[in-house]
Formats: C-alpha cells, structure tokens, sequence
C-alpha cells in the first residue's frame, strides 16, 4: 500500500524540501501552507500521516492536531518545531501527536524513518482490524457464541 502523507507548514522551502524527499521515498505526499488549507485536504482526501509545524500564522499545528483526530483519529501526526519547548512537546503528546521533529533537520532520513514508524503502526491496526472483523463474522450479535456452519 502506498501511503498519502500530508506536509503542513507555512514555510515554502521546508514543504518542497519534504515533499520531493518523501515522494523520492516513495509516499503520495500532498502539502497545505496552513492549517485551514491542511483540514480541507483532510476532509476531501484520505490522508494517512501528517507532518503538521507547530508555529504557524493563524491556526497553529496544535489546534491542526485537534481538529484532525475530531474528523479521523487514525490519522498519524507527527508535529515540526524549531521552537521546542518541554511544554510544548508535551501538549502536542496529550493531544495525540504521534511524534515530534526538531528543525532544522539534521538528516532528511530521520524524517522518513519517523513517518515509516507512523506507516507500521497503521499496518499493525489494519491487521488487528482485519483480524477482529474476521473473528465477530462467525459469532451470534446476541450471545457471543460462535455460528455452527454445518
């Protein structure tokens, strides 16, 4: 499966930077400038990972992070900062935030180990998932038990 990665930041030169590698690393990457123009794409596309900046004029990655789970919470996000803070890191953690990313990169391939780490954990739930809805196709809603197929 190839997975769709969207790449949030207002930067323009950190959003062509992380496509191009992405897309040579073999990912469907689709970029937004903002958080309004990222929760669009969220909304009319199947966006599987999300590389959101934390630090950005008008919604900042935080509310992005929010208002991306409030529509898809298997969404994976993984949140970009130059301006790390403890506080910050932490917040963007309880909100859900997959991981975090220090700017500038220091190796682009630390970025695509991240987002092959987030690519993982959504392979493993779709096993589990496949695995649970091959279980519950055999079993009565009512009791539990399972359907004698004789």
């Amino acid at each position: 499966m190839k997975w769709n990665v969207l790449v949030v930041d207002d930067e323009p030169e950190i959003l062509r930077t992380l496509k191009n590698y992405l897309v040579f690393s073999g990912y469907n990457v689709m970029i937004a400038d903002s958080g309004e123009a990222a929760l669009e794409i969220v909304r009319n596309e199947k966006v599987h990972i999300v590389l959101c900046d934390i630090k950005m004029p008008g919604m900042d990655g935080l509310a992005v992070l929010e208002k991306i789970h409030d529509l898809d919470f298997s969404i994976q996000v993984i949140m970009i900062t130059g301006y790390s803070t403890f506080d910050s890191t932490l917040k963007a953690l309880e909100k859900g935030a997959t991981d975090y990313i220090l700017k500038p990169f220091n190796e682009l391939d630390d970025v695509v180990k991240m987002v092959e780490i987030s690519a993982d954990r959504l392979r493993r739930w779709k096993r589990v998932l496949a695995g649970s809805s091959k279980a519950m196709a055999g079993r009565q809603p009512a009791t539990g038990n399972t359907v004698d197929e004789d």
